[in-house]
């Protein structure tokens, strides 16, 4: 494993948290690639343009996230980028809170990483607040 690659990826995870917590579009969208998705707890999936238009309206605010047992796995130019993820904030006006595995697969595009998708799956145990239960970013 490059050392490199790993340090790097893991402060691209740090500065990718960062912008979502900043609400900053701009700058998330430095991090994915043009056709990043993510796949919710529930399975549907989330457009790159859906998540970036919630998040410039406002209706997606995020006070908290952050990635603990943070793991990088490299495969060439992938790697793949899996931790246990803890967000907070508003939707909708809606408090939420989640606890979730996290994996991000980065490719590295032109010399730079870029997130192409994003897989989130609630961890066991934990109840979803009202706002998860009816959050749908794909309607």
């Amino acid at each position: 494993m490059n050392d490199e690659s790993i340090e790097q990826l893991f402060q691209l995870e740090k500065d990718f948290q960062k912008a979502i917590v900043e609400n900053n579009a701009e700058a998330i969208e430095r991090f994915v690639a043009d056709d990043w998705i993510i796949v919710d707890p529930d399975g549907k999936i989330v457009e790159k343009d859906k998540f970036l238009a919630v998040i410039k309206s406002g209706a997606l605010i995020h006070h908290t996230m952050t990635l603990d047992e943070p793991r990088v796995r490299m495969y060439g130019e992938t790697a793949v980028v899996t931790g246990r993820a803890t967000s907070a904030g508003k939707f909708m006006g809606a408090e939420f809170a989640t606890l979730e595995r996290s994996t991000d697969v980065f490719v590295r595009i032109n010399g730079q990483w870029r997130c192409v998708v994003t897989q989130l799956t609630r961890i066991a145990g934990q109840k979803p607040t009202k706002s998860e239960e009816t959050t749908d970013l794909v309607a």
